[in-house]
């Protein structure tokens, strides 16, 4: 072995410690005669041993070779007395392998599992590979599945391979774990010793939540095994912690037991004290059980990142006591109050007083939030939002349930999704706040598409116009799109720039109802068909000419209207000093309102007149 191998001296402990019960029990008789008898009652007893068999040791020399009978200069010992396996002076490619003998000395069958766990570390268990039976070791307590012994057998099956892999680094280091053998007799319950699912682990004590925190904890973390945490002690201790800046990669579940809501101090799943950024996948995420805490709790000002992964908690997912959450992706769920005045309200939560002072904040720019609207909801007072500029929130049923789901996008995002056909609900204003790639407008080519706003507001405040680009309106439909707009929104164009909505190259556009404030024209057909069979329509920016200032709220291209490639076809809504029967701009009396339907009138206060289409 190189000399640079040689210097890493290393010193490990590894207790093995038994562990063994008294269990009283008893058998006796009742007999009907008069006569009497002497019933003698013995008790079982119950007493199991565990010891260690069939050491080996190797490592692997300067040439890759495996030498096998002994370690490069350290030994592995086990002491009868003690119940102690020692593993001394070990270095990078030493491995020790170890089986445990189990015997049941008891004159009952008895019921059996296995636990180990770590109880020192002064730097040493981070380094080292540990599988116990097959399965590794991750330094939390493990234990396996209760089985049956009957009295007097003894199994000795049970494998330890302990190894400190090449280039391990670390000098003069030390950790000591134990692995107990548990018992009782055959017909006891084990309820009280809940088994751990499988491929989990589990978090049982105080000291097993401190080397959680360090699993969990530092510049790039990782969580990659679920975790289970199947004692939650009502102690300030056995909170779990993130204490220092982390970058936790979460690809597994930390998961936490029922009724922990009723812990006065340990009310939560995780709590975050430290700048911290969770980078999740589907698998990976914050589960708290029934009647269960808060899934994560932000602290003492920190930021909380969440990119991805799946969150769940008992009436709130994240709360910030003091600090400031930013959410990107996810899926957030919550178990609702049972209050109906709370239900889902609080999933995202902050503390009022803190809030309003302006140290608690949340900010979301993505995720998907079951039966809770991030841009309207009553978390820190009526319409609460949360969500960023420049982000929406549609919503959609779930497929076999009535629970809605709210989904945070980039503004780009739905536009992409309106301009490839897809039907979107608003259920947050939609706000184009800045430029945006390819297009500012809501452009809808060549597809069939629905817009329901949902009585939002759909708007722009960067300008959209530009004769370039030929960009009109804040809502275009184009290379012979379907386009329907309802959901009774507002459609209103920035003061001074663009039109409402647009008709190109043969679309054909249905409006139902809703507002819509252009400049100069609420409504423009190049080429194509405008079926408005509801709303409310008005300019804000008139024509120049005084003349002719709201003669253009509804407008054709005066050569396609000629040609009868452009229409306007009016079935309803009202119009703001624009008469539909009467369209000036067209020529006199040229009339865009269907047979059947007729345009009455209504002067306002302000003196604009008001005509609404209504059935003849």
């Amino acid at each position: 072995m190189k000399s640079a191998k040689r210097s890493v001296i290393i010193t490990a402990i590894l207790a093995i410690i038994m562990c063994a019960s008294l269990v009283a029990g008893a058998t006796f008789a009742l007999f009907s005669s008069s006569s009497s008898v002497n019933i003698a009652v013995t008790s079982g007893n119950v007493e199991v041993t565990a010891s260690v068999v069939d050491i080996q040791k190797s490592y692997v020399d300067d040439k890759g070779e495996t030498v096998n009978g002994k370690l490069f200069s350290g030994d592995a010992t086990f002491d009868e007395g003690t119940h102690t396996v020692t593993l001394s002076n070990v270095l990078p490619k030493d491995t020790v392998k170890f089986k445990v003998k189990v015997v049941n000395g008891s004159n009952v069958a008895i019921k059996y599992r296995m636990v180990m766990s770590l109880v020192e570390d002064n730097g040493l268990f981070s380094s080292l590979d540990i599988t116990l039976n097959g399965k590794k070791f991750y330094g939390y307590t493990s234990g396996t599945k209760y089985a049956l012994l009957e009295a007097g057998q003894q199994i000795a099956d049970i494998p330890v391979v302990i190894s400190l892999p090449e280039g391990a680094t670390c000098n003069n280091t030390a950790c000591k774990l134990t692995y107990k053998v548990e018992a009782v007799q055959g017909n006891a319950s084990v309820e009280d010793f809940p088994e751990v699912p499988e491929n989990t682990l589990a978090v049982n004590t105080t000291e097993d939540v401190r080397v959680l925190e360090k699993a969990i904890s530092g510049e790039n973390a990782v969580l990659d095994k679920d975790v289970v945490i199947t004692k939650a002690p009502d102690t300030v201790e056995s909170r779990l912690s993130i204490k220092e800046p982390t970058t936790l990669n979460l690809n597994a579940m930390i998961k936490t037991p029922d009724h922990m809501g009723n812990n006065s101090n340990n009310f939560c799943a995780l709590i975050v004290d430290a700048d911290t950024t969770i980078n999740a996948d589907d698998n990976g995420g914050i589960k708290t059980g029934e009647n269960g805490g808060y899934g994560i709790n932000v602290r003492n000002g920190a930021k909380l990142t969440i990119n991805g992964g799946n969150y769940y908690g008992g009436g709130t997912a994240v709360q910030v006591q003091e600090g400031e959450l930013t959410i990107n992706g996810g899926i957030f769920a919550v178990e609702p109050y049972d209050d109906p005045r709370y239900g889902y309200n609080f999933m995202l939560n902050c503390i009022d007083a803190a809030y309003k002072n302006g140290t608690a904040k949340i900010i979301v720019k993505g995720g998907i939030f079951k039966n809770f609207n991030p841009a309207d909801n009553t978390a820190e007072g009526e319409h609460t939002n949360f969500v960023a500029d420049g982000y929406t929130v549609v919503s959609m049923k779930g497929e076999d349930s009535e629970d809605t789901f709210y989904v945070v996008l980039p503004v780009s995002d739905v536009l992409n999704a309106i301009s490839k056909g897809e039907e979107v609900v608003l259920t947050g204003d939609l706000t184009i706040s800045a430029d945006l790639e390819p297009s500012k407008e809501i452009k809808v080519n060549g597809s069939k598409a629905t817009i329901n706003a949902n009585g939002k507001t759909v708007a722009n405040t960067v300008d959209i116009w530009n004769e370039g680009t030929g960009a009109w309106s804040l809502v275009s439909a184009q290379g012979g799109a379907s386009l329907t707009v309802k959901g009774n929104g507002t459609f209103k164009a920035k003061e001074n720039d663009c039109y409402a909505v647009d008709v190109r190259d043969g679309s054909e556009l249905v409006i139902e109802d809703g507002t819509f404030i252009g400049n100069v024209h609420a409504v423009y057909v190049l080429k194509g068909t405008a079926y408005i069979k509801g709303g409310f329509y008005s300019v804000q920016q008139k024509y120049p000419d005084a003349n002719k200032a709201n003669e253009f709220v509804l407008n054709c291209y005066d050569a396609n209207r000629a040609n009868g490639t452009a229409k306007i076809i009016v079935t309803g809504g009202t119009f703001v000093n624009f008469n539909p029967a009467n369209c000036q701009a067209e020529g006199a009396n040229t009339n865009f309102v269907a047979e059947g339907y007729k345009v009455v009138s209504e002067t306002k206060a302000n003196g604009d007149v008001w005509y609404t289409v209504v059935k003849a």
